[in-house]
């Protein structure tokens, strides 16, 4: 779903217990592992006016930008974190693979965290 800033916020808030904007989340269907086949991993929520000053002040596409946030919240509803160094040194490798496979630099991910 591509939503505004303030809906974003209240669904972090409620979700997540952090009262602000975030780009993107991501709400899995299923508890982090279980896949079956022909399964919907969960939903996706991007604020596109945080994505859209995001990517301005990178200097992106917003489009890219956009991309950029699905292939980060998919795989967040594949069991992906970036809580700690470990965890995050998989992510970004799995990210920069995504993103490198659609034919976008992995570079664009440095502003995530």
């Amino acid at each position: 779903m591509i939503s505004g800033d303030d809906q974003v916020r209240n669904l972090n808030r409620r979700y997540r217990g952090i009262d602000s904007v975030t780009d993107v989340l991501s709400f899995p269907a299923l508890p982090h592992g279980i896949m079956q086949e022909d399964s919907v991993l969960g939903d996706l929520v991007l604020a596109l006016p945080w994505a859209s000053r995001q990517a301005d002040l990178a200097g992106h596409k917003v489009m890219e930008d956009l991309v950029l946030l699905v292939v980060h919240g998919t795989l967040h509803l594949l069991g992906f974190s970036h809580e700690d160094n470990c965890r995050r040194e998989a992510m970004w490798e799995a990210q920069a693979a995504t993103l490198r496979r659609l034919g976008l630099s992995p570079d664009y991910a440095g502003q995530l965290e």
